[in-house]
Formats: structure tokens, sequence, C-alpha cells
């Protein structure tokens, strides 16, 4: 009834989380066979560390020292290198800045630092769906192979990660880092115990929710470098909860590092709290330490750029013509439709009005299955994306994909 009573403190949340997480390992025959006899006291000891190292619980060992250029091939921007001067210490970090400013870099090399220093004992990286969780996956065990003396697993934190653990299954070890989690932490539950993992945001909401087992994913987030990231896309419901999680995860002695492209003065106040800096100013990073001494710096944008924008009267030119047109003309095209129906449509529409094989031509949508949708985004980042540190750049001469607004959050 105690623990009813004083169920919104974290320090309550991590004697039941860590009572119940030891109640699993006990209780588990294949570590502590019921058939056999009383364990000695002079045993014991040791068969419990025994068991936490088969069950996965052990402490990742990672290279000292390593440089940002280290780890990611290229020096820190003056914008990232002022946000990893900034947060050295346990604390609430807001990033607001636009896309290509590298805020994944940043918040990866904070809690690499973090961590190295023993402040911290693992990373949760948390997006707002299971498509971004997905692509986020593969650059955080990119970055884990860099940092670790050994092969070090990440685990995949969302509804459908065993569909994409079952896959890694049929084919083998991670192929990025040659080591998968230990199955003890299988069941979704179990998930966030593991040092390093990767998910949506509601596997760590579920902490502050009045739901079975809340008080185990508490402690499985507490100690840990937390990132939050395209916290601008959140609505106000899941806002509001997600006030309440940075809170939590305060008390609970983590550094939590809030991602965004922007957000209004009125939402940082309310992630970082009373002492919120208040500024205007963009680029920024602004935060707030457990000692109450806060943050704020503005950053240096990006290089200026120049866009054009055209606006078509779809009354007098289609812009699908448009588009063929384009991409006849050796331009790379991206049509992003509001639906996936629209896409679709816009899709058989081209193929019809194009000869065969005269360019690329494809469909990104989030109907498609797990394994169509990785093999046609894989395919076309290879295309659009990043070119290669070496060789040719694979970009061709005209192209057109159509997709839904996936592009923005999943495929960037």
């Amino acid at each position: 009834s105690a623990l009813v009573a004083t169920k919104a403190d974290g320090p309550v949340d991590l004697l039941a989380g860590i009572t119940c997480v030891s109640d699993w390992i006990a209780s588990d025959e294949s570590l502590f066979p019921p058939d056999e006899p009383p364990i000695p006291s002079e045993e014991g000891r040791r068969r419990a560390v025994d068991a936490l190292i088969r069950c996965g619980f052990v402490r990742n060992q990672f290279r000292q020292g390593l440089s940002f250029r280290d780890i990611f091939g290229f020096d820190p921007y003056p914008a990232q290198q002022a946000f990893l001067d900034a947060v050295t210490a346990p604390g609430v970090y807001v990033l607001e800045a636009p896309m290509g400013m590298g805020k994944t870099e940043s918040a990866l090399y904070a809690a690499y630092r973090l961590v190295e220093a023993g402040v911290h004992t693992g990373l949760y990286f948390a997006l707002p769906t299971r498509l971004t969780s997905d692509r986020i996956h593969e650059r955080v065990r990119a970055f884990l192979k860099a940092v670790s003396t050994e092969p070090t697993a990440v685990k995949l934190a969302h509804g459908q990660a065993w569909l994409r653990e079952f896959e890694a299954g049929a084919e083998g070890s991670d192929k990025t880092s040659g080591a998968r989690p230990p199955p003890w932490f299988n069941p979704s539950k179990r998930g966030l115990l593991f040092p390093f993992a990767v998910g949506t945001i509601d596997q760590a909401l579920l902490a502050v929710l009045n739901v079975k087992h809340s008080f185990v994913r508490s402690f499985a987030l507490a100690g840990k470098v937390v990132v939050l990231d395209e916290v601008h896309s959140y609505d106000a419901y899941t806002g509001t909860l997600l006030d309440e999680l940075v809170r939590r995860l305060r008390d609970l002695g983590c550094t939590v590092i809030i991602l965004s492209a922007t957000l209004t003065a009125a939402r940082r106040k309310a992630l970082l709290g009373p002492n919120a800096p208040d500024t205007s100013g963009y680029p920024l990073l602004t935060g707030v330490r457990p000692d109450g001494t806060t943050v704020m710096r503005e950053l240096e944008p990006p290089p200026s750029r120049s866009v054009r924008l055209r606006w078509l009267d779809t009354t007098e030119e289609s812009p699908l013509a448009a588009a063929v047109a384009k991409a006849r003309a050796g331009c790379n095209v991206l049509c992003i439709a509001n639906t996936v129906p629209t896409a679709q449509e816009w899709f058989r529409t081209l193929k019809s009005e194009m000869s065969p094989g005269e360019f690329p031509i494809g469909l990104l949508h989030a109907k498609f299955t797990a394994h169509d949708r990785e093999r046609i985004e894989d395919e076309w980042l290879r295309l659009l994306g990043k070119p290669p540190k070496e060789g040719p750049d694979p970009r061709p001469h005209g192209s057109i994909l159509v997709s839904t607004q996936i592009v923005e959050q999943s495929v960037d």
C-alpha cells in the first residue's frame, strides 16, 4: 500500500522495478531449475552474478577518448561543437535546429562521452513512429560499432520489433555489429531494460501511464541518456504525456536530449520547467541542469541557401506532366501525396505516360510490407541519399519518386 500511495515518486518506481526484475530472473527455470537442491548460502552470490551475465546484464566496454571525427568521419560543425561544449553533465537539453545540422550525431556523441565517463549506463533513442525508429536503429548500430571494444547489440523497441528480429534471426547475427540482444530481453515489457535501445516514444511514455509494469519501464530508463527526437511532430495529448515523462526522467537522474526542428516558447518551457531560458533565437540550445542552472546558446545558423518555389495552376498544367518533363530534363523529382491512394494513382499515371526504362521511377508509402518497404527505401537512399565517400555518385540523370509524407520523417 505504501508503494501505491507514493507511486509518483521516482525512487519508489526504482524499488518496485528492481524488485520485479529480480523476481523475473529468480523465477526463470532455465537459470534456477525447480528440481535442483537448495543453493548453499556461500554459492548464492556466484549464482546470482552468473544469472545476470546469462540474461545479458553486462556492462559494455568503450574505446576511450574518441573524437567526433573518429566516430563520424568529419569534424563537428560550429553548432554541433557548441552543443557538445554545453552537454557535459546530466540535465534536460533542447536542441532546435533545421534538418542537416547534425542533431542526431550531436546527441550520439554527447551520449558517448557521458557513458564513457561512467555518468550513465546506456541509451534509449525515442522517435514518433516505428518507421523512423527502424532508420535510426541502423545509425545507432553503426555508432556503437565505432565506439565499442567488442560487438555491441542495439535493441529495437516498438510494436513490430519482433518481425525485424525474426528476419535478423533468419539471416544470423546483426550485420552491422555482429551481435544480437540476448533472448531474455525479447518480451516487449523487457525491451527497455537492454542497455542500448532504439524505439518509439510510446515505449517510454508507458513509464508515466497507469498501466501494468509501468515501474519496470521507469527502472529501465533510469541512469540512461534518453534522446527524444522529432518532438515538434507530437500532438497535444502526446505532448502532455511527454512533459510528465521528461519530469520523471529528470528525477531519475537521466540526461534528456530533446531534438526538434523548432518549438514554441510555451512548449520549451513546458519541457524544461519554470527555469527555462526565455529567448526567441534560432537555431538554439537551451537546458536546465539538476542544480537549477540554465544553459542558453544561440547557435550558428547553416549557410544561407536560395530555394525556388513555383506554384502550379492545376487547371492549366498537370503536376505529373511537369514531373515527367523535369525528369526528362535530367532532374530528380520527388512527388509527395497526402494519402496512399493518391500516391498509387499518381504512380500508375506516371508509368503510363513514360516509355519503359526511360528513367528510374518508384513508389514508396507506409502500406508496403516491411520487407518490400525496406528494399525500396534502401534502393532510393542509394540513388538519392548522401553520395559515397569514395567512388562515383550513383545519382541518376533524371528520376521520379512518388511518396507520401513518410519521406520527411522516415527517409529524411
